[in-house]
């Protein structure tokens, strides 16, 4: 079977799983097709205040060894971790050491009409707690798969990844 068809056969259950909600008990996201390449890195904290610098104008959020917040942190030498995202690429950073930082940069690709899909993705909402919300309601991520193209799990679809996507002002239904 087909990568396409997978989609399409899974994509006819999903729609199912709202309008038929006692076929499976449960709600199906519905999954697009797309490429994302992820570019990782190690830097120190001297590197990474240059990379950040670059992206001042993203949206996104951080915790630091104090606090958790939405933006770019004011002090970097308390930095643990942060998510940030700007048009089709996402920033993510998690302490490795003491002064050393892994890096992942997140580059979104289209599809074309005749392309084959090997990667797909499904999105998701997740609300925050009312501390962070100012104007904001909730992160925006997306949840990437990969087909499998050999061994026992072949044409089969794994999870591969989670990017950030920025925020969202949907409130909790």
């Amino acid at each position: 079977m087909s990568n396409s068809e997978t989609m399409t056969i899974y994509n006819t259950l999903a729609s199912k799983s709202y309008t038929e909600p006692e076929l499976l008990g449960c709600a199906l996201p519905t999954l697009y097709g797309g490429r994302i390449e992820a570019q990782h890195q190690i830097c120190n904290r001297d590197e990474l205040k240059l990379m950040l610098a670059q992206w001042q104008d993203a949206e996104g959020w951080y915790q630091s060894r104090a606090d958790v917040g939405l933006g770019m942190p004011v002090n970097l030498d308390e930095l643990l971790e942060g998510q940030w995202h700007r048009a089709d690429q996402s920033l993510h950073l998690e302490l490795r050491s003491d002064q050393t930082y892994n890096l992942t940069l997140f580059i979104q690709h289209e599809v074309s009409q005749g392309q084959l899909a090997r990667q797909c993705y499904s999105d998701q909402l997740i609300f925050l707690r009312p501390s962070l919300k100012s104007q904001n309601q909730t992160l925006r991520y997306r949840i990437w798969w990969q087909q499998a193209e050999t061994g026992p799990n072949e044409g089969g679809w794994r999870p591969l990844l989670q990017q950030f996507l920025g925020l969202a002002q949907q409130k909790e239904q």
